[in-house]
């Protein structure tokens, strides 16, 4: 366990300098909800922007909590998205993240183990517009591998 979550921190702290000697800035933070399904739940959270107006690739990590079907899940996700150029006034994109997941089930007998930490993957596809004051919303879709939840449908606003 020491060693995945040594390993998704180094990750996380590359990607920010990498993200920092690509001249990348913090574009906004913003709040983001939903649902999933496996497990089924309704979810909400944060997430950064980090990205350049003059590119096509944004780095938004996020935190997610879900509750529902007996199971609590915090979730860590670091987050890759290569924006599509413009359709209309909406910005398509699809991206990637890796995920660094905490679950607690609610469900099982007093002597089992209801704690988990597991490292999941999620595809990413979405859309998004500006609103007035460079203000953005998005709609996204989330396929989840491993020990992720199976599919999410989300909105969030970014400020």
């Amino acid at each position: 366990m020491k060693h995945v979550f040594a390993f998704l921190l180094t990750l996380l702290l590359g990607s920010f300098s990498w993200a920092a000697a690509q001249d990348f800035q913090y574009q906004g933070f913003g709040f983001r909800v939903g649902i999933s399904e496996g497990p089924d739940q309704g979810y909400g959270g944060i997430h950064w922007d980090f990205g350049t107006p003059n590119s096509s690739l944004r780095i938004r990590p996020n935190i997610e909590i879900g509750f529902g079907d007996d199971t609590t899940l915090l979730a860590f996700n670091g987050e890759v998205d290569w924006y599509f150029r413009k359709q209309g006034d909406w910005f398509p994109y699809a991206g990637g993240a890796v995920a660094l997941n905490f679950i607690e089930r609610d469900d099982l007998p007093p002597q089992a183990d209801d704690t988990n930490t597991e490292v999941g993957f999620y595809a990413v596809g979405g859309i998004e517009t500006l609103l007035m004051n460079n203000r953005k919303f998005l709609v996204e879709v989330k396929i989840g591998f491993d020990d992720s939840p199976d599919f999410k449908l989300g909105v969030g606003w970014t400020f």
